[in-house]
C-alpha cells in the first residue's frame, strides 16, 4: 500500500511540474508558446484542409485569396505577409468568402466556404507555387479555428 501511495506521489509532483513549467512559458513567452498550443488543438479539432493565399505585384490581396494574417507584427512582415514568411500557428482571418478544400489544388473538393470573419490557423507546411500576377502565392495547410477569445 505504500508503495502505491508513493507512486501517486510522484506522479502528482512530475504533473504538478508540468503545469507549472507550462504556466511559466505561457506567462514569460505567450507569443511564441499559446500559437502552438492553439495550432495543436486546431489540427486536433477544427475541421482540416487547404487555403490559397496570395499577394499581388503591388502587395495586396488578390480575388483568389481573400485572407489576412492575425496578430503579427506588421513591421516584421512588411505591409503582408507571403507564403514562405507564413508558419506554424499563424492565424488568418477571412476577408471575404473562400473555400477550404480537401487538397492544395483548385480543382479538389471544396471541404467548407468561409465566411467573412471567420479564422483559420496554419497547422502544416505550405506549397508555394509560382503565379505570373503575383509576387507570392500557395496553398496552406490549416484548420478552423476562433479569432479570438470572446469568438
Amino acid at each position: 500500500m505504500e508503495l502505491l501511495i508513493e507512486t501517486f506521489d510522484a506522479f502528482a509532483k512530475v504533473g504538478a511540474g508540468i503545469v507549472v513549467l507550462f504556466g511559466c512559458l505561457t506567462l514569460f513567452f505567450p507569443k511564441s508558446v499559446l500559437p502552438l498550443f492553439e495550432a495543436y488543438i486546431a489540427s486536433n479539432r477544427g475541421l482540416q484542409g487547404f487555403v490559397y493565399y496570395e499577394i499581388s505585384s503591388d502587395n495586396e490581396k488578390t480575388s483568389d485569396a481573400q485572407l489576412l494574417l492575425l496578430g503579427r507584427d506588421s513591421s516584421e512582415l512588411g505591409e503582408l505577409a507571403t507564403v514562405d514568411t507564413i508558419r506554424y500557428g499563424d492565424k488568418l482571418i477571412v476577408h471575404s468568402r473562400q473555400w477550404m478544400r480537401a487538397l492544395p489544388n483548385k480543382d479538389a473538393t471544396k471541404l467548407y466556404t468561409l465566411e467573412r470573419g471567420e479564422c483559420v490557423i496554419v497547422i502544416g507546411e505550405s506549397t508555394i507555387l509560382k503565379t505570373q500576377e503575383a509576387i507570392s502565392g500557395g496553398w496552406l495547410s490549416v484548420a478552423t479555428s476562433n479569432c479570438g477569445i470572446f469568438n
